[in-house]
C-alpha cells in the first residue's frame, strides 16, 4: 500500500466512520431540543393541546429521521468529495439533503397531529430549524477541521 492509498484509506475511514459512530448521540442530544420546538411551534401558531410526553415521543422520532437524512446526505456529499465530483452537482445533493429533511419533518407532523395549512408549515419550519441549528453548525464546523486537517 503507497502512502497515498493510505491516506485515502485513513480519510475515507474518518469521514465516513465518526460521523456514523455519533449519529445516535445526535439522536439522544437533539430529541429534547425537537420535542421544545415543536411544543413552542404548537403553542405559537395553532390551537392544538399538546401534552408533554407527546412532544417528548414526536421530538425523538423527528430527531431519528432527520439525524438519518442528515447523515446520509453526509456519506453522499463526502464520498463525492472525495471523488472530485463538480461542485455544482455537490450543491444539489446539499440542497436535496436539506429539502428532504424539511419534507420529513413535515410530512411526520402533519400525520402526528391535527394541524393543517400555515400553521403546519410554521410549527414544522420552527421545528426543522430550532432541532436542526446543533446539527447544522457542528457539521459546518466539522468539514472546515476535515478540509483542513486531511486534505491539507
Amino acid at each position: 500500500m503507497t502512502d497515498e492509498e493510505f491516506k485515502l484509506t485513513i480519510r475515507l475511514a474518518v469521514g465516513l466512520g465518526v460521523p456514523l459512530v455519533l449519529s445516535p448521540f445526535a439522536v439522544l442530544g437533539l430529541r429534547r431540543l425537537f420535542g421544545l420546538f415543536i411544543t413552542e411551534g404548537v403553542e405559537l401558531f395553532s390551537t392544538v393541546l399538546l401534552e408533554n410526553e407527546d412532544a417528548k415521543t414526536l421530538g425523538s422520532l423527528m430527531a431519528k429521521l432527520n439525524v438519518a437524512v442528515m447523515l446520509l446526505a453526509w456519506i453522499i456529499l463526502f464520498t463525492c468529495h472525495c471523488l472530485d465530483v463538480r461542485h455544482l452537482v455537490v450543491m444539489g445533493i446539499a440542497l436535496a439533503g436539506v429539502m428532504g429533511a424539511i419534507l420529513i419533518t413535515v410530512l411526520t407532523i402533519k400525520s402526528n397531529l391535527p394541524i393543517e395549512g400555515r400553521a403546519l408549515w410554521m410549527v414544522s419550519l420552527l421545528a426543522f430549524t430550532g432541532g436542526n441549528l446543533p446539527i447544522i453548525v457542528i457539521v459546518g464546523v466539522l468539514l472546515a477541521v476535515f478540509s483542513r486537517i486531511l486534505l491539507g
